[in-house]
């Protein structure tokens, strides 16, 4: 095995979420998205959270279970703290402060 193959299998380990947090390609959608203030705009705030989060690859660590400790990779991690700040500066102060102590987004 020389340089090449090692640079070869590096490459490989990179997965689109690794390399868009590489290049900064994440798109922060608050300023786009109005803020939840309660049951009265809940409908069109959870479609706006959703259509972020899945624009950003983060929808699947709302939606599935909390995995294992021991399962939660750092692609895992990086994803469930960008999905949580998504959430959390998208809400009002009041419904902050029902969330705020949320420590994965599946809780938020």
């Amino acid at each position: 095995m020389d340089l090449e193959d090692i640079e070869d299998d590096e490459e490989e380990a990179t997965t689109p979420f690794t390399q868009a947090m590489a290049d900064k390609d994440f798109t922060s959608l608050v300023g786009k998205i109005t803020k939840l203030k309660g049951g009265s705009n809940y409908h069109i705030w959870a479609k706006d959270i959703e259509m972020c989060l899945l624009c950003n690859k983060c929808w699947d660590v709302v939606t599935s279970a909390l995995p294992a400790e021991q399962a939660r990779t750092e692609e895992w991690k990086t994803k469930d703290n960008w999905a949580r700040g998504e959430i959390h500066l998208c809400c009002e102060a009041d419904v902050q402060d029902i969330i705020i102590d949320s420590e994965h987004a599946y809780k938020s």
